[in-house]
């Protein structure tokens, strides 16, 4: 909600896992850092009650009497009036009402044109999807414009939206008008009902299959004109329903002693369909429907429940993955883990010559070993780059080429010069621009037309066989390769993993 108030739109899923990884999830902590992996910028401040009138429409805080992990999204609707947007539960109150919770605690997301914004993606499947809707659009019509036709598709299509967020838990889904409604309380408890029981739980499958087994039938027999067909059997359906429903509300009201919501919704629909279908006039009798059309129905739902408990179990399988892999980036991220794997190993000593980056008396510094035709390289240039950005006093990015120029033609020989001397001559700006244009074209002929200078390549050949010989002598054979304070970068982390790390790394002394 904060972030779509500071129009900054991110990836949902992506958040959300990067922030469940965070070794402190869900702090606060947690939440900053994983914004400025995203290139959010963000502050926690200490603020005074007496200067919350300073504060922005909109900020993050903590409250009295909440959860210890508990953040509250306030919008300031005028100087005396605060919505309050706190897990499900949206109220207004007074700024003395609030002052009586005030802690102090304001979390702020700053505002840049570097923030990721709205991005309208069309793919094949959205392609696809379109296609079928319009094709659904057009075959029902004509079959719509009669009131049973639409009122027999929209209830199972309501009943069907209900089953699904049922089983939210399967399907991953998080919203809070489902946690609104399903919100654990004295009489009414979603999860609770549903999954208090194996047995219970499986009724909730059974409708999902159910709703789409009527509403695949329904477009079946439209498409086919047989609808007094489907509502006969239809009826003879609804009625075996009739023992499931009491059972439901007999292991709520009795059992359980707790209500569920979606599951009365679910149950009230069905009863619905079935007083609806009961004053049909010329419904055919159920001993007039021939065999076939009973045993087609029993096909289409034992194919649709087959499917349905065939994908459930691959989409619980990938939730436990998702978990698996959740906890195992915590530990893996885990600075002190990563800070004693990295000085494990013996450090090397400083290259006599290297691109300088950023502030060359800093206590933090990167030796970055790469050259200008790695394409694996990019990624962690990149983030180096970004790493400059941020901490442009507290980080010495050292460039150290790895090339051997005996075995490269002339042209490649000629950019990697040309790159070392843009950098001595014209500075980090145009070193960027320039290695930041190869790797977007790597074209020569349009680099060449760009950047091409006269220079005498003498000393700075000399400079790259410095480097070279650098490289052999530590046994470094290959790129991208990074050294941080002299100690190579763990091989068990990918180079681009150094983003979690960089924050501590600024303030730790690694010697």
């Amino acid at each position: 909600m904060y972030l779509k108030k500071r129009n900054i739109y991110l990836n949902k899923k992506e958040f959300a896992f990067q922030y469940e990884s965070h070794p402190e999830f869900p702090s606060l902590l947690a939440l900053s850092d994983t914004l400025r992996f995203f290139n959010v910028k963000n502050d926690a401040l200490h603020v005074q009650a007496s200067e919350i009138d300073n504060l922005p429409s909109f900020f993050i805080t903590k409250l009295k009497h909440s959860q210890d992990d508990e953040l509250t999204f306030i919008e300031a609707k005028n100087t005396d009036q605060y919505t309050v947007y706190q897990t499900s539960n949206t109220h207004t109150i007074s700024k003395n009402t609030l002052l009586q919770k005030w802690l102090g605690i304001v979390f702020l997301i700053d505002t840049n044109d570097k923030n990721p914004k709205k991005k309208v993606q069309l793919s094949w499947k959205h392609v696809l999807l379109l296609g079928c809707i319009v094709s659904f659009v057009g075959l029902c019509t004509p079959h719509f414009q009669t009131l049973p036709y639409f009122i027999l598709f929209a209830l199972p299509a309501i009943g069907l939206a209900f089953s699904i967020a049922a089983l939210k838990s399967v399907f991953h889904l998080h919203h809070t008008f489902l946690d609104t409604i399903c919100g654990s309380q004295k009489t009414t408890d979603c999860t609770h009902v549903i999954h208090a029981e194996n047995q219970f739980s499986i009724l909730s499958d059974v409708s999902l299959v159910f709703f789409g087994y009527q509403l695949l039938a329904f477009i079946i027999f439209a498409a086919t004109n047989t609808f007094p067909e489907y509502v006969a059997v239809e009826k003879v359906v609804l009625i075996g329903t009739v023992p499931v429903i009491l059972f439901s509300l007999y292991y709520q009201f009795v059992v359980v002693k707790k209500l569920c919501v979606l599951c009365l919704s679910i149950s009230t629909i069905i009863l619905i369909e079935l007083t609806y279908v009961s004053t049909l006039p010329n419904v055919i009798a159920f001993e007039h429907i021939a065999f076939s059309e009973y045993n087609f129905h029993i096909f289409l739902f034992g194919l649709l429940a087959f499917g349905w408990y065939s994908l459930k179990a691959v989409l619980t399988a990938n939730q436990h993955l998702v978990l698996n892999q959740i906890e195992a980036n915590r530990f893996k991220r885990n600075y002190t883990i990563f800070r004693n794997t990295l000085i494990s190993t013996s450090n090397i000593v400083a290259p006599p010559t290297s691109l300088i980056f950023g502030n060359p008396k800093a206590k933090l510094t990167l030796d970055f070993i790469t050259n200008p035709y790695c394409h694996h390289c990019k990624e962690p240039y990149k983030l180096l780059k970004r790493c400059l950005e941020n901490y442009p006093d507290q980080i010495t990015v050292r460039m150290i080429y790895n090339v051997n120029l005996k075995q490269l033609d002339e042209k490649a020989v000629s950019l990697t010069q040309h790159l070392y001397h843009i950098h001595e001559m014209y500075g980090t700006e145009t070193f960027f621009e320039a290695l930041d244009f190869w790797y977007a074209t790597e074209n020569h002929k349009q680099w060449f037309e760009k950047y091409h200078k006269l220079f005498d390549t003498t000393k700075i050949r000399h400079k790259l066989k410095t480097h070279r010989t650098w490289c052999l002598s530590n046994a470094i054979s290959f790129t991208p390769a990074l050294y941080i304070n002299g100690y190579a970068f763990p091989k068990s982390y990918a180079l681009t993993e150094l983003n979690y790390f960089i924050d501590e790394l600024v303030e730790d002394v690694i010697t």
